[in-house]
């Protein structure tokens, strides 16, 4: 896809979020996220949405593995996680952190077009902090991000 692509996309993805400007208005508690995600346009549509917020910082992969090293090194206060991930199964990736000392207290969130009952309930099982569905909601990923960063000690 073109850069020229590209743009028509991002307007018609952000034309559906018309309160996205008043919405990241209220003030957000600081912190680093670690979105791992391997799709550009879904990449790209998170950016826009957490990027503009003063005091959040956001780091990106585009597989589990790299995003398991990022997070060893950078610590995120959050890691949300795209569950259709290529290479290592994003399942096996949240045990690998759950079992890690520097990375079992980053809260993970799981990030999924899997919108069923049962998709839902084993990313919960699993340890997700909260299992979001896509399309993006933005108000509830917003309040997700304010709730884990808010909540830091």
């Amino acid at each position: 896809m073109s850069a020229g692509q590209d743009k028509p996309a991002q307007k018609s993805q952000l034309a559906r979020f018309p309160g996205l400007q008043a919405e990241t208005a209220i003030p957000f508690p600081a912190g680093t996220i670690l979105y791992v995600e391997d799709n550009p346009e879904n990449l790209r549509l998170v950016e826009l949405i957490l990027k503009p917020i003063n005091g959040v910082t956001l780091l990106t992969a585009d597989n589990a593995e790299l995003g398991l090293l990022i997070a060893a090194d950078r610590k995120p206060d959050m890691i949300v996680m795209d569950i259709g991930l290529p290479g290592m199964n994003v399942f096996q990736a949240l045990e690998k952190l759950k079992g890690d000392t520097c990375t079992s207290a980053i809260p993970v969130v799981a990030l999924s077009a899997n919108a069923t009952d049962h998709d839902i309930a084993r990313g919960t099982q699993s340890g997700f902090f909260r299992y979001l569905t896509k399309p993006v909601d933005v108000g509830q990923l917003l309040n997700t991000v304010r709730e884990v960063l808010g909540g830091r000690s």
